[in-house]
C-alpha cells in the first residue's frame, strides 16, 4: 500500500493556488494508537516502562501535504518513541525546485535545513525562541535577518557539523497570546515575500 500511494499521489493544486510561484506542502506529525496485537507492540512500542506498559501501542506517523488541496503526498510511519525529525527525513521526495516547505518547531535541524535547501525547496518553519538570535540586520517590514550555527554542545560533538546558514526571522503574537511565534525562512527578500503574508500563509499548515 505504501508503495502503490507514492507511484498514485501527485500534487493537485491549480495554478491560481501558488504562493508567488511556490507550490505550498506542509508536515506534521501524530500519534495514533493502533491494536493491541503482539506484532504491534514488537514494532511500534508502548508507552510507560518495559515492565509496566500502558494502553494501547503507539504508531508515529508523519505526513507531507499539498496545503492548497489537503493531498496527502507521502507518509512514514514509526515506533512512538522514534523522533520525528528522522522519520520526516523519509518524506523530502517531493521538496525541491518550485516548492516551499512549512514545519513546526518539532522538525528543526540545520542539516535537514541544508539538505532541504539543496534540493531547491524554499521553507518556513516555525523554531524555538532561542534559535536564530545573532540578527545581521533589520528589515523594514521588522523582520530581520540572523545568523544560525550547529550548537557546539550538541551530541554530535566530534563529527562534521553543518555549516551556518543565514535565514529571515519573523515575529508575531496571535489574538493577544503571550506566547511570540517565531518563523524562520529562506525567503529573504521583504518586498517579494512580505512577513504578513508568510504569517498568514503559515496559518495554512
Amino acid at each position: 500500500m505504501h508503495d502503490l500511494h507514492r507511484v498514485v499521489a501527485k500534487p493537485l493544486g491549480r495554478s491560481g493556488d501558488l504562493f508567488h510561484g511556490l507550490r505550498v506542502l506542509a508536515v506534521d506529525g501524530m500519534l495514533l494508537a493502533v491494536p493491541d496485537s503482539a506484532r504491534n507492540r514488537e514494532t511500534f512500542g508502548k508507552s510507560g516502562s518495559q515492565r509496566n506498559p500502558m494502553g494501547y501501542p503507539m504508531a508515529r506517523v508523519l505526513a507531507l501535504a499539498e496545503c492548497s488541496s489537503h493531498t496527502v503526498l507521502d507518509a512514514a510511519v514509526g515506533g512512538w518513541k522514534d523522533s520525528e525529525r528522522i522519520v520526516s527525513d523519509e518524506l523530502h521526495r517531493h521538496a525541491g525546485e518550485g516548492t516551499l516547505l512549512l514545519a513546526d518547531r518539532g522538525l528543526w535541524g540545520l542539516a535537514r535545513w541544508h539538505r532541504l535547501r539543496d534540493q531547491g525547496a524554499h521553507l518556513l518553519w516555525r523554531t524555538e525562541r532561542l534559535k536564530a538570535r545573532r540578527v545581521e540586520d533589520v528589515l523594514p517590514d521588522r523582520s530581520y535577518l540572523a545568523r544560525v550555527e550547529a550548537n557546539k554542545h550538541s551530541k554530535a560533538a566530534g563529527t562534521v557539523k553543518a555549516p551556518p546558514v543565514v535565514v529571515r526571522v519573523i515575529e508575531y503574537r496571535l489574538d493577544d497570546q503571550p506566547e511570540m511565534v517565531r518563523l524562520i525562512t529562506s525567503l529573504l527578500d521583504h518586498e517579494d515575500y512580505p512577513a504578513s503574508e508568510l504569517a498568514a500563509l503559515y496559518a495554512r499548515r
